[in-house]
C-alpha cells in the first residue's frame, strides 16, 4: 500500500466510476478518460455489456453523481469499452497522456477497495513491453479496469487482465485513438516531447540503480 498519495495522484479518484449502484457488494472501476468518455475492461462480467446500450455510471467519491452513458465501442481482441456520456454531459477534467514506452519503470496502480468502496493505492514497475507496443506487464496484483499513472501522474492505461500475479495494461493511446473530443489535452509540442524523452530516460536508470 502507498503511505502518502500527493495531491496530483489523489484528484484522480473523483473520476473513479462504478457501473455497480453504491450499496452493491462488488464495485467494477470505470475512468474518464475524455470530457466525454470513460473506458473499462471488456472481460470477466463486463464481457456481456452491449455497444448502444445506455448504463448507468456511479461516482465513486460523491454517491450523489450518476451519469448515463452509451456503450459507444468494444473491442473484445484488445479487452476494452469506451463509453460515451448522453445529454450533453461533460467531464470537468481528465488525466494526460505518459510520455513513453520505456521499461523498466515505476507506476502508481488505482483501484477500488472492495470491502467499503474507497479508492486503493499501490505501485509497481512495469517490467515487460508487448512487441505490438499496446500493453505493459506490471508487477502488482489487482483488478481489471484499475488506472495506471507514472511518476509524473500521467495516465498509462488501464488493466486488461491478470496473469499469474501480475496485471496486463493495455497503454491509453490505443482508446484515445478512438475517443472524438474536440480538445485534446496530449497533444505535445516537439519541446515537450523532448523533455518527456529526456525524463523516461531518467526513470530507467533511477529503476535499474535501486
Amino acid at each position: 500500500m502507498v503511505g502518502i498519495i500527493e495531491n496530483k495522484y489523489r484528484k484522480f479518484e473523483k473520476l473513479i466510476y462504478t457501473l455497480t449502484p453504491p450499496d452493491s457488494l462488488s464495485h467494477d472501476c470505470v475512468f474518464v478518460v475524455g470530457k466525454k468518455y470513460a473506458v473499462t475492461y471488456a472481460t470477466d462480467n463486463h464481457s456481456n455489456l452491449e455497444e448502444n446500450r445506455t448504463y448507468s455510471m456511479y461516482n465513486l467519491m460523491d454517491k450523489n453523481i450518476k451519469v448515463e452513458a452509451s456503450l459507444f465501442l468494444k473491442k473484445e481482441a484488445l479487452k476494452y469499452i469506451i463509453f460515451e456520456t448522453i445529454d450533453g454531459h461533460e467531464f470537468e477534467f481528465y488525466p494526460e497522456a505518459s510520455w513513453h514506452s520505456y521499461v523498466p519503470r515505476p507506476y502508481y496502480q488505482l483501484g477500488i477497495n472492495q470491502a467499503d468502496r474507497t479508492p486503493s493505492w499501490t505501485t509497481g514497475t512495469l517490467i515487460e513491453k508487448e512487441k505490438y507496443d499496446r500493453t505493459f506487464i506490471g508487477t502488482t496484483d489487482g483488478m481489471n479496469g484499475d488506472v495506471i499513472f507514472d511518476k509524473y501522474a500521467r495516465l498509462i492505461g488501464i488493466v486488461i487482465r491478470k496473469i499469474d500475479g501480475k496485471i496486463e495494461i493495455l497503454k491509453d493511446n490505443i482508446f484515445k485513438l478512438e475517443i472524438q473530443d474536440d480538445e485534446s489535452e496530449d497533444d505535445f509540442s516537439e519541446e515537450e516531447v523532448n523533455e518527456g524523452e529526456k525524463r523516461a530516460k531518467e526513470e530507467v536508470e533511477e529503476v535499474e540503480v535501486t
